[in-house]
């Protein structure tokens, strides 16, 4: 990833945008591999989230453990949707989606699904 990109995707005010990146070390430098990020949209309980992972790192758990992470950290601002778009040709990303445990809704409209997951676990800790 440029360093623009990284720029955009890691700016956040911790209530409506929020990211997170996965790292490794590198000999002695930090290497930004991962990043996921969420933008509230105008619907205040939802949210549009966008992954990152370079290709040499993908399926291999990252992309899972961001969504995992970016859905805890929404959820307790009052977010209850991700929603997002994915190319068709994406049957890793969709695999994700559809293997994270949260109910996925998609439709595929001109070769880019619409996806909206349903992150509220509806578990005692419900806050959506």
């Amino acid at each position: 990833m440029s360093k623009e990109e990284v720029r955009r995707f890691c700016t956040v005010d911790y209530d409506d945008t929020f990211a997170l990146m996965a790292t490794i070390e590198e000999s002695t430098e930090e290497k930004i591999i991962a990043v996921g990020r969420y933008y509230r949209l105008p619907r205040r309980d939802a949210a549009e989230v966008a992954f990152v992972v370079e290709d040499v790192y993908q399926a291999k758990g990252i992309g899972t453990h961001l969504l995992e992470q970016l859905a805890i950290i929404a959820r307790e601002k009052g977010i209850c949707l991700f929603v997002g778009e994915v190319l068709a040709e994406n049957q890793e990303m969709m695999k994700v989606l559809k293997d994270s445990g949260f109910q996925v809704a998609q439709e595929l409209e001109h070769g880019v699904y619409q996806v909206v997951l349903h992150i509220d676990p509806g578990s005692r800790e419900k806050v959506c």
